[in-house]
């Protein structure tokens, strides 16, 4: 997609009078490798190391699947390499703060830009999103927030049509801007909605028709431009 195809959303009319900018959560606005970082600053390199053991990244890059590992299996995670240091149970008990969300550096001033011109939204599969938006700082930047049902989470197109009737919008209508490959490009495109891929790995994936790559979010502004 070029950017002249995305620069036709200001032609689109909204309830709000802006046309609508989607965003995913996590890989997005939120760095979770580094709350990990900041929640363990000791143990960080261990923790990623074992996490990555379980769900080894693609050739080095980042893979959809180590964050998920994190709801799955994460106290277990961090009672291996931690439970030497202080049991079990505080290891579990401390894998809570590393939940508490960091945004990505560029998240609050990009989203100052487009606040005036767009309507921004959270669409996220995460059952967290409010709680992540206060730990960055973010609640008040965001018109509206969508935690997608479990049943129609992404990478299904149900979970996209699920939050463009929330938002009061046509799928054809939604830029949605997101980090995962298959959960927010290859899943947008086939539920309909118009994917910026955040390829922040700047990985050697292909870059379908109709999908617009960026490798942080400060090229955003220019592509909406």
């Amino acid at each position: 997609m070029s950017i002249g195809r995305l620069a036709a959303l200001g032609s689109v009319t909204e309830p709000s009078g802006r046309p609508t900018i989607a965003f995913d959560l996590d890989g997005t606005l939120s760095d979770w490798e580094a709350a990990i970082r900041l929640a363990e600053p000791e143990h960080a390199d261990r923790l990623l190391e074992v996490l990555d053991g379980r769900h080894p990244r693609d050739g080095g890059q980042m893979v959809d699947g180590a964050h998920y590992l994190l709801f799955v299996v994460g106290p277990e995670i961090w009672a291996e390499v931690l439970g030497a240091v202080d049991g079990a149970d505080a290891a579990s008990a401390r894998f809570e703060a590393a939940f508490r969300a960091v945004a990505f550096a560029e998240v609050t001033a990009v989203l100052d830009q487009l606040a005036d011109r767009f309507r921004l939204a959270l669409v996220t599969n995460s059952p967290r999103a409010h709680t992540a938006l206060a730990d960055m700082g973010l609640t008040e930047h965001f018109d509206a927030v969508v935690e997608i049902p479990p049943d129609l989470r992404k990478p299904k197109p149900e979970g996209f049509w699920h939050a463009a009737e929330e938002l009061g919008v046509e799928p054809a209508d939604l830029v949605y801007v997101g980090d995962s490959y298959r959960c927010d490009v290859v899943a947008g495109l086939a539920a309909g909605v118009r994917p910026v891929w955040v390829d922040r790995w700047a990985t050697t994936l292909p870059v379908p028709d109709g999908v617009v790559r960026i490798t942080d979010l400060y090229a955003l502004p220019a592509v909406l431009a």
